[in-house]
């Protein structure tokens, strides 16, 4: 994150596409956290949206599309977003870096459009290693698991012409199935990244993991020697993984609340402005995500702010109507987060069943960390062995050593 923002060429690569994923939307979220971005947004693929100062990438060809220098389009190039005004998204490409400083060099701006963007373009901080080979920056970072084979690992730890680190994990299930779960990767996540935001990196020299170690595993490996069993086998030991349930319940919740609120649009305004508010939904939309987990309902607040005044004349009729409703829920906290009507019964029926798959995998994170801490408790600092951390994340049939 330092080397970003310090404008310095990185190559940051990684294994598989859910380990990019992960990545991009982590350094996107300290980007937005040190005010790094600015503007409204424009929505890439797969919901993913970015503002102005983000890196994205393209991964389509579009040779109707004029870039810099009388090129077009293409597929792989990384663009800093410049300015968002409407369907026009000014944009410069990464051209290379500065040989003796590794400073980012860029093009002149060009416009893309914003139909293009959200079908073809992704966060652009981190790619697979695949996509990587063949580039090299100033800095090269390789992230991947200890299963990898050698063949693939050399290419992705050699990018960075100044400096190369490789940020190696274990790959091991937390669990086998039929065995009481041994671990808890999603707590020991969570409180990794909240000492990283921290700037406290001590645990850093507490792992049990040694990198020289798994390292060896890799070259020991050969990619060809990974069987279709073997694959399989650590897709599913990885199924109930929490930050996995979570983001498929994400994207039921954004799948159904994007089909409500664009239903409760069309009720409440004319067909001129419901297409002008359709055109542009993403302020919007958030505004009324807020409001439901604040616990209102979203139908209700729209049907609100559009009557509390004319909206003749206004420039921008969904930025006039998301800023009513922020006024309106802005303050409310956060409540339970239920996933409202999703208008389909299979999409329902999909939701219940990953919920009740979050409340098993909950259940068994609160046993292991009762047990392995001493404390379970919902009630912070209130248990036996008074470490607040494990707060919350289990229930009362697990709390283990609760002060009454």
């Amino acid at each position: 994150m330092a080397r970003y923002a310090q404008g310095v060429s990185v190559n940051l690569n990684a294994h598989t596409h859910a380990e990019v994923d992960d990545l991009n939307k982590r350094i996107q979220a300290y980007h937005r956290e040190y005010k790094l971005t600015r503007g409204r947004a424009v929505r890439l693929a797969g919901e993913a949206r970015a503002q102005a100062g983000e890196l994205i990438f393209a991964t389509k060809n579009d040779n109707h599309a004029e870039a810099d220098g009388g090129k077009t389009v293409s597929n792989g190039h990384i663009m800093e977003i410049r300015e968002i005004a409407g369907q026009r998204v000014t944009v410069r490409r990464l051209t290379g870096h500065d040989n003796q400083t590794g400073q980012r060099e860029w093009s002149e701006p060009y416009t893309v459009t914003a139909r293009y963007l959200q079908a073809h373009g992704s966060l652009g901080y981190a790619q697979t290693t695949a996509v990587a080979e063949g580039d090299t920056a100033w800095v090269g970072l390789n992230f991947g698991s200890d299963s990898r084979g050698r063949e693939s690992a050399y290419p992705a730890m050699t990018r960075g012409q100044y400096e190369n680190h490789a940020i190696v994990y274990p790959s091991e299930p937390d669990c086998v199935s039929g065995e009481e779960a041994s671990g808890a990767p999603e707590v020991a996540r969570y409180e990794a990244m909240a000492a990283e935001r921290d700037g406290d990196m001590r645990g850093e020299a507490e792992t049990r993991y040694d990198p020289v170690v798994m390292l060896t595993r890799v070259v020991r490996r050969s990619d060809v020697n990974l069987s279709a069993t073997e694959t399989r086998e650590k897709a599913l030991a990885a199924a109930d993984h929490m930050g996995t349930l979570w983001q498929i319940r994400q994207d039921i919740g954004r799948r159904g609340a994007a089909a409500r609120f664009g239903h409760a649009v069309r009720e409440h305004l004319s067909a001129e402005d419901a297409e002008k508010v359709l055109a542009d939904t993403d302020d919007l939309y958030r505004a009324l995500r807020h409001a439901e987990l604040g616990g209102k309902d979203s139908r209700q607040v729209l049907a609100d702010a559009i009557a509390s005044r004319p909206l003749a004349g206004a420039r921008s009729v969904p930025a006039v109507i998301a800023d009513r409703v922020r006024a309106a829920t802005e303050h409310l906290p956060p409540v339970h987060v239920r996933l409202q009507d999703l208008g389909d019964e299979d999409l329902a029926d999909f939701a219940g069943r990953t919920d009740r798959a979050m409340a098993g995998r909950e259940a068994r994170l609160g046993a292991h960390m009762a047990r392995t801490a001493g404390v379970g408790c919902h009630r912070p600092g209130r248990c036996a062995g008074g470490r607040g951390s494990a707060a919350g994340v289990g229930g009362a049939g697990w709390c283990a050593g609760r002060v009454p």
